[in-house]
């Protein structure tokens, strides 16, 4: 399965093991990027608050550092 990269503009298809295509994930800080995998804990925190907070605050970060 699959689902369109979720930064504005961006219409890559992503795999749904992964948030967003790898071009727009190098542009997420790193301390975001750890944010999101400490909240994910190899599977345990999907469908959590802790995740879907971190997942916004990387999406919100890749849209203003590189809105279409």
């Amino acid at each position: 399965m699959s689902h369109e990269c979720p930064r504005k503009g961006c219409t890559r298809s992503v795999s749904d093991q992964f948030l967003m295509c790898g071009p727009d994930w190098r542009l997420v800080p790193p301390a975001l990027q750890r944010g999101v995998y400490a909240a994910y804990k190899r599977g345990q925190g999907l469908g959590s608050q802790e995740l879907a907070a971190a997942q916004d605050a990387v999406i919100a970060a890749v849209n203003e550092r590189n809105p279409r």
